[in-house]
Parts: C-alpha cells; sequence; structure tokens
C-alpha cells in the first residue's frame, strides 16, 4: 500500500533518506571577526590571527600555526572599542583555552582551530593610537 503525499508515514520515509542535521552547541555561536593573539601554555611564541566565530564556550579561529587536540593556550581576543566619556577602552577577554578540534582551512591558508574556553578574565586598557591622536592634536 502506496503512502498519500504529505501523509505521516510518507514524512517519516523522507526524513530516513535525509537525516536532519544535528548541531551539538549549547549555546548560539556568533559570526565575528575580530583580532586574536594566542601563546602556547609554555609561554613560547605569540601568533596573531583573527576569530571566524565566538560563543560563550568557545571560539574558532584561523591560524598558520598548526595546534593539536588537547593543546592548551593563552588566548587574548580583542573586543571592539568601548567609550568611556574622552576615554577609547579596548576590552581584552584573556582566556584559558584547550582546542578540541584542528581542520584544514578551505578558504584560506592555515588551520581553523575550535577551543573551549576553561577560564577567562576581562581587561579595559587604553586604545594607545587613539591616545596619540589626541596629544597631537592638542599640540
Amino acid at each position: 500500500m502506496k503512502a498519500k503525499p504529505g501523509s505521516r508515514t510518507d514524512t517519516v520515509i523522507d526524513s530516513m533518506s535525509s537525516p536532519p542535521a544535528f548541531d551539538r552547541r549549547r549555546f548560539e555561536r556568533l559570526r565575528l571577526k575580530l583580532p586574536l593573539q594566542f601563546r602556547l601554555e609554555d609561554g613560547s611564541e605569540v601568533i596573531d590571527c583573527f576569530t571566524e566565530n565566538i560563543s560563550s564556550e568557545g571560539v574558532y579561529f584561523i591560524s598558520l600555526r598548526s595546534l593539536t587536540c588537547g593543546e592548551r593556550l593563552e588566548v587574548d581576543l580583542v573586543l571592539p572599542l568601548q567609550s568611556s566619556g574622552s576615554n577609547q577602552l579596548r576590552v581584552h577577554l584573556k582566556c584559558c583555552a584547550q582546542v578540541a578540534r584542528v581542520d584544514e582551512s578551505r578558504e584560506r591558508l592555515g588551520f581553523g582551530v575550535a577551543c573551549r574556553i576553561e577560564t577567562y578574565s576581562i581587561c579595559f586598557e587604553p586604545d594607545r593610537r587613539w591616545d596619540q591622536m589626541f596629544r597631537s592634536a592638542k599640540a
């Protein structure tokens, strides 16, 4: 017996032929391109790169340096400038993170690195470029 189009049986058969995409993430990811620096836990070289997306539990960025799952990183993520009166403050999200996945980047040179944020702190620092521009304008 053939199922009528749009019937419940027809829907079950269609869903079995192409399973729905399942996203295991618990928190929304925001597609943001923000400057990021990281260094390995041993304090070696500092690597500059940009984020592709972030969430409250993790960050994904493209790096020219290959990393390995399980490596721990010190991450400094620079958020957009915040204005505080006449001062421009840079907001830094400083994190300890662990590499969860490494992908070959298809769009660019480098590696896509997914990290799980373990701990973080927020720091406010003046934007040095703004201070220099302000001083030169006063002179």
